[in-house]
């Protein structure tokens, strides 16, 4: 999804797939002379959750690169004649944000996509609107519907 978009967007840039964990990326990032990395693409949480957030050096926005569906949100599941967890559920849920992504799922199951299409969007709650902005791509983003 984000190689799809941005290579859409800058066209001139030459995206890699880069493995393992956060450290063993921002590692490859580092020894330049080894894998020529002039960049890395990743999610400000992951980096904010580890303490890292020095190593963020732009955040790319919405109107450049959409998020994956339901990106961001914390799901819980129990069992549904578990009365009690359902109440303290209850108590902590969001929900707006519940909405945002039950609609962001629904966007994603109409158009039939999964993990292996690209699929990018933002769902707002305007007061009594629901605003959702979506993208889908071929895998090399040089076809798009928005």
């Amino acid at each position: 999804r984000r190689v799809a978009q941005l290579s859409r967007k800058f066209p001139n840039y030459k995206f890699r797939s880069v493995r393992g964990n956060l450290q063993t990326r921002l590692a490859k990032l580092d020894d330049y002379d080894t894998n020529h990395y002039d960049a890395l693409i990743l999610a400000t949480s992951g980096l904010e959750r580890m303490g890292l957030t020095d190593r963020i050096t732009e955040r790319i926005s919405k109107s450049i690169c959409l998020p994956a569906v339901g990106q961001g949100a914390l799901a819980i599941e129990c069992r549904e004649d578990d009365t009690f967890i359902l109440e303290i559920l209850d108590a902590i849920s969001h929900k707006e944000t519940t909405l945002c992504c039950s609609a962001e799922r629904q966007f994603m199951k109409i158009l039939e996509g999964g993990c292996q299409v690209p699929i990018g969007v933002n769902t707002e709650l305007q007061g009594e609107k629901l605003i959702i902005r979506g993208i889908v791509l071929s895998l090399d983003g040089s076809e798009c519907v928005e």
